[in-house]
Parts: C-alpha cells; sequence; structure tokens
C-alpha cells in the first residue's frame, strides 16, 4: 500500500485509498477523514510515543 503522508489533503487520502482496494468513494472519504483525525491527534510526536502508548490523550484509542 501507498504511503499516507501526514500533509496530504482528504482528497489525496481518498485517492490513495482508492488506489489501494478502497472501491467505495464514500468509505473511501470515511477512512480518510479518520486518518486526518488521526493525524491531527499524534502531530508532533514520534512513532515511537504513538506505538507505545504514550501519547497526549493518555493511552486511550479515540473514537473515530
Amino acid at each position: 500500500m501507498e504511503a499516507l503522508r501526514a500533509g496530504d489533503s482528504e482528497a489525496a487520502l481518498t485517492d490513495v485509498l482508492q488506489r489501494n482496494g478502497v472501491t467505495s468513494a464514500g468509505k473511501a472519504g470515511e477512512l480518510a477523514g479518520a486518518v486526518r483525525r488521526y493525524q491531527a491527534l499524534f502531530a508532533g510526536q514520534s512513532d515511537t510515543e504513538i506505538l507505545s502508548g504514550g501519547f497526549a490523550c493518555g493511552g486511550n484509542e479515540p473514537a473515530v
């Protein structure tokens, strides 16, 4: 799968998802919105911090 980059617009994310097998445009848009919310939540944090659960929301996964 292509990488999703932090600076990608929601439209660009939707396009990447569709090229990688998400066939429903509505579902791709919904997933792109979720990716953008996660990117905003984790902005400025390292991969290690995110994967270890030591991120800003106290280790709880955000609702999508």
